[in-house]
């Protein structure tokens, strides 16, 4: 809410005068991002007058900007209670607007390569894309590989035109070529009037075009064997505190059924793509691999190259449990800072990953967002119950700010049990919470990761 976060600016803001004093380049940081203004470019072409990437932007009859993207950039302004500016953007610039102080953040359906991350800072995944083959009716182009010896072309910069680009130079045929274009509507206007005879866009897009009309000497002929394209929200990569923003305000888009509604209202078929965060760091490749939920042994070379800013997460959460060894089976004994469960956060890591994850009765084999969170060693509450471990436990805005934008070494001075009178049993036995009233995590939960 505006509330919240105007508190969470002023306090940051008085944080930072405190670092100030001690000479910290943390806290210059910490009010840069509290008191930047908040613009935001979208996927639009460079023309004004019209959008060319339905739908996630384009204009309705009265030329005003529609879409997924524009909507989700509405919904950004009005969680951080501030009025969006829509910068229209071609494609090739949307990182160089980011790098000029044109926007401070893009919406823009922006593929999180890592050549991209050398230079900008990306959110958690906001959509997925698939791809078709869009082509020119009596092209003779039938499926992928049938546009080999064919001129084709797509828009400079994005993911499917280096694929493209980069298969028409291993095709190696002296008839065909690639054109790349400055925005989708230069790609669609120069494959109807014949001047490339197919592109490879989103199914999105080209289910669009289309269903539109507008071009209809176009069809779509089958699918463009690419990687599924995930696109992530961006900003410059040292404002870590506004990318774990984004990684929140992404997490309530899903888990309050926004980003669900956004897609029923915008693409319309089938199902939107998953955007969960699995619950399990990629484990030790000699061990087996297995995944990870509670992290202990930071010193271990396996975690090290986890531990900077880009990879430390926060789990919110009102409660979790342990089980007590009763007989005939366990009893959960649920933890948590007050009977009224009051919210705190485990400190975490978290990493993208490719392979297969998720629940046994329907696993997924594809790109995965991972996380666990560190352990340490149980307070005398924890103890009885559990006596190994018990979660790191941050419980004020400082150690979250410490956890999120310190050095590695200060922010794992936060590995430490919380104090005994923080913590106490709650409850005992299954939850009966319903999810609207709390937040609880269980060694059997898969849960969304709010960054």
């Amino acid at each position: 809410s505006e509330a919240v976060f105007r508190r969470m600016q002023t306090e940051r803001q008085q944080r930072a005068a405190s670092y100030r004093a001690q000479g910290s380049q943390q806290s210059q940081q910490i009010k840069a991002e509290a008191d930047r203004k908040v613009t935001v470019i979208t996927a639009e072409a460079q023309q004004k007058s019209t959008l060319d990437f339905p739908p996630m932007g384009s204009r309705d009859v009265d030329n005003n900007p529609i879409g997924f993207d524009v909507d989700t950039c509405n919904d950004l302004a009005k969680a951080l209670g501030v009025k969006a500016e829509i910068v229209e953007t071609p494609f090739p610039q949307r990182i160089p607007a980011l790098l000029s102080g044109k926007a401070d953040v893009g919406v823009a359906s922006t593929s999180n390569t890592l050549e991209r991350a050398k230079t900008i800072g990306f959110s958690n995944l906001y959509f997925v894309f698939t791809f078709n083959i869009l082509n020119r009716k009596g092209s003779g182009i039938t499926n992928y590989e049938s546009q080999k010896g064919h001129s084709v072309g797509s828009t400079a910069g994005t993911y499917e035109a280096i694929a493209l680009e980069k298969d028409v130079k291993a095709w190696n045929d002296p008839k065909g070529s690639f054109h790349p274009y400055q925005s989708q509507a230069d790609v669609f206007l120069a494959l109807s009037q014949g001047q490339i005879d197919a592109t490879d866009v989103t199914s999105t897009v080209a289910s669009a075009i289309v269903q539109s009309g507008k071009y209809p000497n176009l069809e779509i002929t089958g699918d463009a064997p690419y990687e599924k394209d995930y696109v992530a929200l961006i900003a410059l990569r040292g404002e870590q505190g506004v990318l774990n923003y984004l990684n929140l305000f992404i997490s309530h888009q899903v888990r309050t059924g926004r980003y669900q509604e956004l897609y029923q209202k915008w693409v319309g078929a089938g199902s939107p793509p998953d955007l969960t965060t699995r619950w399990g760091m990629p484990g030790p490749p000699q061990f087996g691999g297995a995944p990870i939920t509670n992290i202990r042994n930071v010193g271990s070379p396996h975690w090290r190259g986890w531990l900077g800013k880009h990879n430390r997460c926060i789990v919110p959460a009102t409660s979790f449990c342990e089980y007590a060894d009763t007989k005939p089976r366990k009893t959960p004994k649920w933890f948590a800072l007050g009977k009224d469960r009051p919210l705190f956060a485990f400190a975490g890591l978290w990493t993208p990953w490719r392979g297969v994850r998720g629940p046994k009765s329907a696993p997924v084999d594809g790109q995965h967002e991972l996380f666990g969170f560190l352990t340490t060693e149980a307070n005398a509450v924890v103890a009885p119950i559990h006596p190994k471990a018990m979660p790191v436990i941050l419980t004020t805005p400082e150690e979250v700010d410490l956890w999120l934008l310190a050095d590695a070494p200060t922010a794992l001075e936060l590995q430490r049990p919380l104090p005994d009178d923080a913590l106490r049993i709650v409850a005992s036995g299954e939850k009966e919470d319903s999810p609207r009233e709390a937040v609880s995590l269980c060694q059997d939960q898969e849960p969304m990761l709010p960054l």
